[in-house]
């Protein structure tokens, strides 16, 4: 089998669910772009988190090979020092 997950989380608008949002509050991520950001990294987290346990319930995550690829650098949000 092959899968290709092709997300888009790290690329404007800033838009996340809220419940994402939470974990990430204004003492520890001051500025309200950033916190978003990280809402949008969490939330991907959570779906590649839902993709390997289905790979497990379904027996194949001994036998798979998951990688991760970034297109580009950071927008208003991020911060590419020392690049």
């Amino acid at each position: 089998m092959f899968l290709y997950f092709a997300a888009q989380n790290v690329h404007l608008p800033l838009q996340v669910p809220a419940e994402f949002i939470k974990p990430y509050r204004r003492q520890f991520i001051g500025y309200p772009e950033r916190r978003a950001f990280a809402a949008k990294v969490g939330a991907l987290d959570a779906a590649v988190g839902r993709i390997e346990q289905s790979l497990r319930v379904a027996g194949m995550l001994d036998n798979t090979v998951i990688v991760f690829s970034s297109d580009n650098g950071a927008s208003k949000a991020g911060d590419n020092f020392p690049l």
